[in-house]
């Protein structure tokens, strides 16, 4: 008798604390700050079967939608990627893995979420994500600003290694393109003595021979060739930086170049003397 109260006692103690760790688990899966999606591997296709509530927010959808969905079915986007392959061996074979998964919008980082992936019991894994935007996007500034400083750096350089003002406008302009990408240049001079504007080098993406250069910049010429002409003289009267999201919203705006959408207009100084933009 004592054996089979004995036996019944650890068997409580057993199933006590099998609940208490449920327990412990639901609240972690609750409370977690991190995203979580569970699926099972059925037949090698992978099922979704819960995701946390911390998922739900962090993606912006309910996810109780996609039980009982292949991961095909649930997030059709992810098959033409690897993450079907390295979840299955997570499941199946408990190997981890972690990866980034980042989306851009006109060259900028959207959205970017850490992801890792880990067997819970065998043919069962948990993908656990965390939104990390902005820490990418910090990085990708950071990044920026490295590149911009390389650029001024650079033209610090060819500015001393140069004497023929053409040459030194050339240099800038390639330099811009191959550290910053930009696709379309312009540097100009300003006289004051009759406000006019000299354009000293060019460039435009897409124009493949120098007669198509050139017309583009007779083009420019003769369209933007005093500081009452467009926001570059805007830029040069009024001795600021502008920056245009839209640039055909701007009254000043000429169209030198079919296409040209933003554009960054920068005074060029020498003292308090604007020499250029």
């Amino acid at each position: 008798m004592h054996g089979v109260i004995q036996d019944i006692t650890e068997r409580k103690q057993a199933e006590e604390a099998l609940r208490e760790s449920e327990q412990i688990y639901r609240k972690m899966n609750e409370n977690s700050p991190l995203g979580m999606h569970f699926y099972r591997l059925e037949e090698n296709e992978l099922v979704f079967v819960d995701a946390n509530p911390a998922a739900d927010k962090l993606l912006g959808v309910d996810n109780s939608q996609f039980v009982g969905k292949t991961i095909g079915e649930a997030f059709p986007s992810l098959m033409q990627t690897e993450v079907p392959e390295r979840y299955r061996d997570a499941a199946a074979k408990g190997i981890p893995w972690s990866t980034e998964q980042i989306d851009y919008e006109d060259g900028r980082i959207k959205g970017a979420f850490e992801v890792r992936a880990f067997q819970t019991t065998p043919g069962n894994m948990v993908a656990v994500f965390a939104d990390v935007t902005a820490r990418k996007q910090a990085e990708e500034e950071m990044r920026q600003r490295v590149t911009e400083l390389e650029t001024v750096y650079e033209s610090g350089l060819a500015i001393n290694q140069l004497l023929e003002p053409r040459q030194i406008g050339q240099k800038i302009i390639e330099l811009l393109e191959q550290k910053l990408g930009w696709k379309y240049t312009a540097v100009i001079l300003y006289n004051p003595q009759d406000e006019s504007l000299e354009l000293l080098a060019f460039n435009l993406s897409g124009l493949e021979t120098e007669a198509e250069q050139r017309e583009a910049a007779e083009r420019f010429k003769t369209l933007i060739h005093h500081s009452s002409q467009g926001v570059t003289g805007w830029v040069v009267r009024h001795q600021q930086a502008i920056r245009l999201g839209d640039v055909s919203s701007n009254p000043d705006y000429v169209e030198v170049c079919p296409g040209i959408r933003s554009g960054l207009y920068v005074p060029i100084k020498l003292g308090e003397r604007v020499i250029g933009t």
